[in-house]
Order: structure tokens, then C-alpha cells, then sequence
């Protein structure tokens, strides 16, 4: 099968999987990874056009927002990509960017159509086509469970072509084998060590992290935070971590880069992902979190949106916004070296039999020949 993704930023957990079920992928000429994947995934280096850039700028963005639309494409190429030579599955994201849209619209007969939907709670004021996305579609991924129900909920008549595929971690370049190379730099040995690795933004509940440690280095002076990531609140996160004094105590580690990434999470006894929702958007999957667990450490999460369904049992959910209930879990850490231990080799364990590689190419392998073999909801 010959199977065409298009994802404005393109991530290997988009190609693994596909790559993994042995058919051919070919990605849309908007498909490009952020330099922190561009290691990883081949794709065509050739200059953009200025229709590219046109549709890539804020000002289309902002005109999509208005109209109710994500402009992820350059609506020309991309129509002459699914129907000149029409590949047998187009796969794209969201039911309200173009990209959905005009597959939708004008996909050969021949062609299939699949959509990942990551949204879990923002719904577009305005787009009279979503319905019709969801209609022509031949099935769609979510995630998580909740976010079935929520589809399930506004568009009851669709619930079958549903499927639950979770996000993927390679578990053999997320491993257990510890980094005490990194550790030893960073000063952290015979430490306890919190991480966080993401985007130091305000919604990732940043700011409740460091004042839960604050509240937790008072009892526990042999501990530490490593936060690995940038941001634009990462000025506002390094000023309150000067104001607690605790700039030795806290390290800001810089962008954490795919390439090595694997390397980061051993350092850590716990890793923490303490999200909070907003008006418009909570946690979708977290794929840090699978991350860490695939490297054995137990997780410490708020409860926004998708994070205790990904966490399981291989951890603690706390309220969010709450960042003494935040430092009680990590207390609980500190006690209880059995108990950190018994909830990382539960961390692995769900890491290998629910989110591997192979364990998610086989349900996308399986969707995949479903779809083809299902001659209803055609255009």
C-alpha cells in the first residue's frame, strides 16, 4: 500500500509505526520535521515555493482560525499530491484542518481516508465541513479513550469508524540503562532527582512544579529539579526560581533534542508532567511520559486530560494547580526506595506491552487492511 501522511510538523512517531507495517510512505511536501527530528525522518529537502510560505504565515493562520479552519497545507500542491497519483490511504490530523478538508472534498474513489484527532477539547466555533470530514472518513484514531467519548458524544453516528491507537515509545532507545555520565556532570550524584522535559510554558503547570519543590528541598535538602526544555515563560520559571533561592538546587538544562533525548530521562528518580488545562486546550497525550516509563521511572502527573489514561498504574495523579499534594507525592518517593522501584519496573513494563513499536504497527497494520477491504463511506 502506498500511504501518504501529511502532518505540518512531521515526528518519528508518526513514520515509526506506519514505516513499521512494511508498506510505502509518501509524505505530503508540507510535511517537515522541526530540527529536532530532521535526524530522523527522510523527506524531500526542496526549497519550499512562496505559495508554501504564503500558507505557512500567520497572517493564513490567523485567517483560518477565522473561518474556522487549521491551515496546515498549501491547498494546490496538496490536491495535486491526492489526486494525480492517488495513493491508497491518505492519512492526515484533525477534522478541521484543510489538509482533512480537501481530502474530504476531492479524494479519488480509489483512495482511503484516515485522520488522527488529537483534540480533546477545542472544537472550531465555525466549520459547516467537520461533518462532512467525519462522514467521508474511512476511520479515525484517537489516542486515548476519552477522546473516543467525546466523538462518540457530538457525533454518535460515527462511533464505529473510531479506533483507539495509542501514541509510540522505542523501547530500545528508551531503556533503563542509567546515564551516570550526566548524572556525575550535573552534580546530581546521591541526589534525589524530579525531571521535567517539555516546553517551559505556563500551561505545563511549571510554576506549581517549582513551588511543590520548594515546599519539598525545605524537608529534603539532597534533592534537585532538572527542568530540559525552552519556552516563553522560561524567563518568568529561572526569575521565581531565583526569588525561592533555589538556583543551585534547580537546573534549566536547555532544549531537550530527540536525538538525545533517551539519554536525559535516566538521570531522573521520578519524572513529573504537571499539566494544567486552559479554556482551550488540556493535555492530549504526553509522550514524555511513555518516554520516561519506557526508561523505568515511575511518573508523577496532574489529572489534565489525557495524562492518568496514559499514566495508568505505572504512577500518581495529583489534582492540578495543587503543588502541596504535588510535593507529598515526591515525598512519598523519598521514603520509599521499594516503592519508587516497584512503580519504575511497572513504568517499563506497561511502557513494552502498551505503547512499543511493534505493539502499535500491528494495530495500524490491521486498521490499515480493515480500511482497505471496507468499500462504505465512499465520496
Amino acid at each position: 500500500m502506498r500511504i501518504l501522511i501529511h502532518r505540518t510538523k512531521i515526528t518519528p512517531w508518526d513514520i515509526e509505526p506506519v514505516e513499521a507495517t512494511k508498506n510505502k510512505i509518501v509524505l505530503s511536501e508540507s510535511s517537515r520535521p522541526s530540527s529536532h527530528y530532521a535526524a530522523f525522518i527522510k523527506y524531500d529537502k526542496k526549497q519550499r515555493s512562496f505559495l508554501d510560505f504564503i500558507f505557512g504565515s500567520y497572517f493564513a493562520r490567523a485567517l483560518g482560525f477565522l473561518l474556522g479552519f487549521s491551515i496546515d497545507c498549501n491547498p494546490f500542491s496538496f490536491y495535486k499530491k491526492i489526486t494525480e497519483n492517488p495513493p491508497d490511504i491518505i492519512y492526515t490530523t484533525e477534522d478541521f484542518t484543510l489538509s482533512s478538508c480537501i481530502t474530504a472534498l476531492f479524494k479519488k474513489k480509489e483512495s482511503k481516508f484516515i485522520f488522527m484527532r488529537w483534540e480533546n477539547k477545542y472544537k472550531p466555533p465555525f466549520n459547516p465541513i467537520r461533518k462532512i470530514v467525519m462522514e467521508r472518513s474511512n476511520a479515525i484514531i484517537v489516542p486515548i479513550k476519552s477522546t473516543k467519548l467525546l466523538i462518540q458524544d457530538e457525533f454518535p453516528q460515527y462511533s464505529n469508524k473510531v479506533f483507539v491507537i495509542p501514541g509510540i515509545v522505542d523501547t530500545r532507545r528508551f531503556n533503563t540503562k542509567p546515564n551516570v555520565i550526566l548524572r556525575s556532570k550535573l552534580n546530581l550524584d546521591n541526589k534525589f532527582v524530579i525531571l521535567f522535559v517539555g516546553s517551559l510554558i505556563k500551561r505545563k503547570g511549571i510554576n506549581y512544579l517549582i513551588l511543590a519543590f520548594n515546599k519539598l528541598h525545605s524537608k529534603y535538602p539532597n534533592t534537585s529539579l532538572v527542568l530540559s526544555g525552552n519556552g516563553n515563560d522560561e524567563r518568568e520559571f529561572k526569575d521565581l526560581v531565583s526569588k525561592l533561592n533555589l538556583d543551585k538546587e534547580v537546573i534549566f538544562l536547555g532544549p531537550s533534542n530527540y536525538k538525545n533525548m533517551h539519554e536525559i530521562f535516566p538521570i531522573c528518580d521520578v519524572f513529573c508532567l504537571p499539566s494544567t488545562e486552559t479554556s482551550r486546550w488540556k493535555e492530549q497525550f504526553g509522550f514524555v511520559i511513555i518516554q520516561a516509563m519506557a526508561c523505568g521511572k515511575p511518573i508523577v502527573g496532574s489529572n489534565s486530560g489525557s495524562i492518568p489514561e496514559v499514566i495508568g498504574d505505572a504512577g500518581v495523579i495529583v489534582p492540578e494547580r495543587n503543588s502541596k499534594l504535588l510535593a507529598n507525592a515526591f515525598e512519598k518517593f523519598i521514603l520509599s526506595r521499594n516503592y519508587t522501584q516497584r512503580l519504575g519496573k511497572i513504568a517499563r513494563r506497561r511502557a513494552e506491552e502498551v505503547y512499543a513499536l511493534p505493539i502499535i504497527s500491528k494495530k495500524l497494520e490491521e486498521l490499515f487492511e480493515k480500511v482497505m477491504k471496507n468499500n462504505s463511506n465512499e465520496k
